[in-house]
């Protein structure tokens, strides 16, 4: 069952048409994230403290505040909905901690999916917002994972929830959206195995996964401040490099 602390959408003050940009962060919190024993530096304290200065940039940006709307969500053995959707002038950034396997590598795309549909069907109801490029944020340091912590190694299986994720993303419909597609972007931290790589290009495609030996999150979430603050302007994602 997903646990969640919901806020309520943001309603708008006027009739006059708003811009919203929404994001959705999948964060990796498996037991992996904790490092080794002699680290003094956890990924996971390193992610907390990084994922922190993103949110800080974007509440103190005056042209993306109130644009762009934060949901966060982590996941390991279960899938927690830390924030829903709350702009980012009004969001508090969450301290994550880390524990268990990832068997819910592939389940959590699809509830960041299934929320970000949810989410565009309020605002389309509401009818006076403009949408900006809607974004997932995947990020993870390992691979799916059996319920016992293996890894499921059967190529037909993965291919297969890979495939069935795109499509899931390629269904997400709106009339406010029009031909704007929401975005998938992959990232693959620490110590990236040939598999991991291979499921992540299959997730996100070949311009929109990314690779990224050790845990340099400060580099990574300062590329998504500015990538959210371009959405947020109209203005086209650059490639992570």
């Amino acid at each position: 069952m997903v646990s969640t602390n919901s806020s309520k959408l943001n309603t708008p003050k006027s009739v006059y048409t708003k811009k919203r940009c929404p994001v959705i962060f999948l964060i990796d919190v498996s037991g992996s994230m904790l490092g080794n024993k002699n680290d003094s530096s956890p990924p996971i304290d390193r992610l907390n403290k990084a994922l922190d200065t993103c949110i800080r940039k974007l509440r103190n940006d005056n042209e993306t505040n109130d644009i762009a709307e934060v949901c966060i969500i982590s996941f390991s053995q279960k899938i927690s909905i830390v924030r829903d959707f709350t702009l980012c002038e009004d969001i508090e950034t969450p301290i994550l901690t880390a524990s268990g396997t990832t068997p819910k590598f592939f389940e959590v795309i699809e509830e960041g999916i299934n929320q970000l549909q949810s989410y565009l069907d309020r605002i389309e109801k509401e009818g006076s917002y403009k949408l900006c490029q809607p974004m997932i944020m995947f990020m993870t340091d390992g691979q799916p994972t059996l319920a016992d912590g293996k890894n499921i190694t059967d190529m037909e299986v993965l291919n297969n929830s890979c495939d069935e994720i795109r499509n899931k993303l390629q269904s997400v419909k709106t009339k406010n959206l029009s031909k704007l597609k929401p975005q998938l972007h992959a990232f693959s931290v620490g110590q990236a195995s040939d598999n991991s790589n291979y499921i992540l290009k299959r997730l996100a495609g070949e311009h929109n996964s990314y690779f990224l030996e050790g845990y340099n999150f400060d580099n990574l979430f300062d590329w998504i401040s500015k990538s959210i603050e371009m959405a947020s302007q109209g203005r086209e994602v650059p490639n992570y490099n």
